[in-house]
């Protein structure tokens, strides 16, 4: 004689299956739990990890830059807290104080940061386009050289902006005036009826000559003589012309110093 089943085939297999149904609810629930966490942690590291580093680059060639964002935080901290506990309380000076204090110290970070990343660059080829490139909205600014000489890796390159035409050149002055004066006899003629000046600026150490750290800041105190009309209509007119293409083979550049941009925001 057959034992008796107390519990009905289809009653069991209906439990079963909505256990095994909320187990897998409750494993997802988890794993989406565990999926934001880590994504929430990477973010977090990211973001110090990319603070660490820029404080380390920039301390193996400013060793004091500890000292310097201690002071600038010290003194901004000093100086807000002191201001609003006069006037308030304590309380509010310490909330207003703090920020603004972290805010000097981060600040005087990415300035020390800008000038290691320049420095670490400086003297070699393409550094000024570099430096270029850190120039934003309202300016074009061409990628490869407008000039070179490939023996002495002297080159020019071109920026477009409401100043006008500024060729800015890389290289010792003496060596890279005559690179100068044929690069302007060439774009002099078509530039010639529409009345837009051409600057030259040179970009190193030596005299008359702009550091890298403040190239964009001379090109952009310039005197500005265009609108942003006629400046992209003068982009076209040298883009069009075979004058204004590099004494390069097209795609290939030989300048591959680039400098980290999130370090140079810190």
């Amino acid at each position: 004689m057959a034992p008796a089943d107390s519990t009905p085939p289809k009653a069991s297999s209906k439990a079963e299956a909505k256990a095994a149904l909320k187990n897998l609810k409750a494993e997802q629930k988890a794993e989406q739990r565990d999926r934001k966490a880590r994504k929430k942690a990477n973010k977090q590291e990211g973001f110090f990890a990319r603070i660490k580093q820029v404080f380390t680059m920039t301390r193996s060639y400013d060793p004091n830059i500890g000292w310097w964002m201690a002071l600038a935080f010290f003194v901004t901290f000093g100086v807000f807290f002191l201001i609003f506990a006069w006037t308030l309380n304590w309380v509010t000076g310490l909330l207003i104080g703090l920020p603004f204090g972290l805010l000097a110290a981060m600040i005087v970070m990415n300035r020390r940061a800008e000038k290691a990343a320049f420095s670490r660059i400086e003297g070699r080829p393409g550094a000024a386009a570099a430096a270029l490139s850190t120039l934003k909205r309202g300016w074009i600014v061409t990628e490869e050289p407008v000039a070179m000489d490939p023996k002495t890796q002297d080159a020019i390159f071109r920026v477009l902006g409401k100043p006008g035409l500024v060729l800015v050149t890389e290289g010792p002055a003496g060596r890279v005036n005559k690179l100068v004066e044929k690069t302007r006899k060439r774009f002099s003629p078509i530039l010639r009826d529409t009345g837009v000046p051409i600057h030259i600026i040179q970009s190193g150490r030596g005299d008359q000559q702009v550091p890298l750290q403040k190239l964009a800041k001379t090109i952009k105190k310039l005197d500005k003589k265009l609108t942003k009309h006629e400046v992209n209509a003068v982009d076209r007119r040298l883009t069009a012309l075979p004058i204004s293409r590099p004494p390069i083979p097209k795609g290939v550049d030989p300048y591959r110093t680039r400098p980290d941009r999130k370090a140079l925001r810190g």
